[in-house]
């Protein structure tokens, strides 16, 4: 009798496709070398969410002539951390972040592939059978999917991030506490126990969770019933991804602070920082000081905080108070901090 051909063994892994391996190392490579390229300017950002101000402003004027105080850009700030640490200064901490985005992306692709495939937008469009129903169903799945594998992810990797944000931290005190990942995690779990090695993740998932739905929500409704076309369909997409983000930002911005606030390090405690007891803490005193789009733009800043005026209508800071400058109120700013 004819023998049927025996069905692939379980526990017999498919042999991989060599096409499918090497477009992700072009992937991986291609990431880390953007991560590279763009990581003086994440620099620059997280010493201003955190507060840390070296350069003073000086006094300006917006477009409809109101007096300002604008804060040194992304490029003047570069010029500082390299005139200080060199230009290798610009790089603190690029090994962990490089570490983070690969551990967070092995875990995101992970637990995508485990859970249940769900149709996709783009099939739905070309298949008339589907109902209005099964649309907003699959929707649903498909953004608990993209929530869960995010969310998973983020957790994952984030000792690795408060690392690196320790690594860079280091800068306004000029430690050199932490100097490698293993010993840092082992430092940051002697001093502080497993939830230093987490801390600030809380706003940061909240963070996350929000902006997948907001973004996914808009994007769903825009696409199905407004836009048609599918070239404009990945525009649409993009851009609600970029607003929700930008509407989100204070969770983002909280989370940073959070994993630095109360370490050992000069940037965590008085007077660079106070120590926050929770996060919600962090959230209402970063609002109280108009502080909560803080480090949101590296080009254009602006102090936030009180200022002086003088008698031309210039605006300046408390340092620069002369003789008849009118204070309107106490300048919170001082050099090396901003708000706190």
């Amino acid at each position: 009798p004819e023998q049927r051909p025996r069905p692939p063994s379980p526990l017999i892994s498919p042999i991989p496709d060599p096409e499918s391996a090497k477009n992700l190392w072009y992937a991986v490579v291609g990431r880390a070398t953007i991560t590279a390229i763009l990581y003086p300017i994440e620099y620059v950002k997280f010493l201003t969410q955190i507060g840390h101000e070296p350069l003073p402003p000086r006094p300006t004027r917006r477009f409809f002539g109101k007096p300002v105080l604008q804060l040194p850009g992304a490029i003047e700030y570069m010029k500082h951390i390299k005139k200080v640490d060199g230009y290798a200064g610009l790089y603190r901490g690029l090994s962990v972040r490089l570490c983070a985005n690969v551990v967070s992306g092995a875990v995101f692709t992970k637990v995508n592939r485990r859970l249940p495939e769900v149709r996709s937008f783009e099939d739905e469009e070309d298949d008339v059978t589907v109902t209005e129903e099964q649309r907003i169903i699959n929707f649903i799945k498909r953004t608990c999917k993209l929530m869960t594998a995010k969310c998973a992810a983020l957790c994952v990797a984030q000792p690795l991030n408060v690392v690196c944000f320790r690594y860079m931290a280091q800068f306004v005190g000029r430690e050199e506490k932490y100097t490698g990942i293993f010993t840092s995690v082992v430092e940051i779990y002697r001093e502080e126990g497993v939830l230093g090695l987490f801390s600030g993740l809380v706003p940061r998932l909240i963070g996350e969770v929000l902006t997948i739905w907001f973004a996914n929500t808009i994007s769903f409704v825009i696409n199905a019933y407004i836009v048609q076309d599918k070239t404009l369909q990945s525009y649409v997409s993009a851009l609600t991804m970029f607003l929700s983000s930008s509407v989100t930002y204070p969770f983002s911005l909280v989370g940073t602070v959070m994993a630095v606030s109360g370490c050992s390090l000069e940037a965590g405690r008085p007077p660079n920082m106070p120590v926050y007891p929770s996060w919600s803490e962090c959230w209402q005193h970063l609002n109280r000081l108009n502080q909560l789009k803080r480090g949101s733009s590296v080009i254009w800043r602006y102090y936030q905080g009180p200022y002086i005026i003088d008698e031309s209508g210039r605006a300046c800071s408390e340092a620069c108070l002369l003789p008849g400058c009118i204070q309107k109120q106490p300048s919170l700013y001082r050099p090396g901090r901003m708000g706190t």
